[in-house]
């Protein structure tokens, strides 16, 4: 009998902020809501949830700004389609076990819950995003030198995300390298057979045939994902170049 062999759970950064609401749970809309619906949606809890409004409520800061980034990316159409496409893994990424990982869980960084203002503190976007990406080269560092934390070459570093002060020069040489993200992992962890365990050459083929495309979709997959949070970033970052190149 063959056995199949379970993929492994994502790796989940710690303290990343509360669990996710849904976007059109949040802003109390449909699935299938038209544009203008969900701007109506959005203006009318805007003038009820705005911290101004709210002066005594410690939460009014992190509750608006959930609000504002629901309303950012379900107006996007790009985004929102994303959104669609992942939202179960979106909303239930902050909750998966960091057990038995091995690919760092991005999930959760689809989200506004994850940061709190634009600072460089431990809860700023700047401080939150820099740790994250800082983790994601080092995994692909990784993978270079064999599953050792060796350094790879100069030319192969990945550009840090940096700081609420970093020049545009840093900003612009992230986003460049980074929106064009390649994965060097080798998503071993998600074949579904054991190759040691086929019967004969030819059922052996097979396991590898089987093996190599689960690999393949994986890798398209994180770098779709990666590619994408980049982009969630960009969109979001306040620092000029990236602001600008958003618009």
């Amino acid at each position: 009998v063959v056995r199949r062999r379970t993929p492994l759970c994502r790796l989940r950064l710690c303290g990343v902020g509360p669990a996710m609401i849904c976007h059109y749970e949040l802003l109390g809309v449909p699935r299938d809501a038209s544009g203008d619906e969900i701007k109506k949606a959005y203006r009318k809890l805007a003038l009820k949830l705005h911290p101004d409004k709210n002066p005594d409520d410690p939460l009014a800061t992190e509750r608006f700004q959930a609000l504002t980034n629901a309303h950012s990316v379900l107006s996007d159409p790009r985004e929102r389609r994303w959104y669609d496409e992942h939202r179960s893994e979106i909303l239930r990424g902050a909750t998966d076990s960091a057990e038995d990982s091995e690919v760092v869980n991005l999930w959760p960084f689809f989200s506004s819950s994850c940061y709190q203002g634009f600072g460089d503190d431990d809860a700023g976007f700047y401080h939150v995003y820099q740790e994250l990406f800082q983790r994601v080269a080092e995994q692909e560092r990784r993978a270079e030198t064999g599953g050792e934390p060796g350094e790879a070459g100069e030319d192969d570093e990945l550009p840090s995300f940096g700081t609420a002060d970093s020049d545009e020069d840093e900003v612009r040489d992230f986003y460049l390298h980074w929106a064009n993200f390649v994965t060097g992992l080798s998503f071993s962890w998600e074949d579904e057979y054991d190759e040691r365990e086929a019967p004969n050459r030819l059922v052996r083929r097979k396991m590898e045939q089987e093996n190599r495309k689960k690999r393949a979709a994986a890798r398209k997959s994180f770098n779709e994902q990666v590619r994408s949070l980049v982009a969630f970033c960009k969109k979001r970052d306040r620092r000029g170049i990236a602001a600008a190149a958003a618009r």
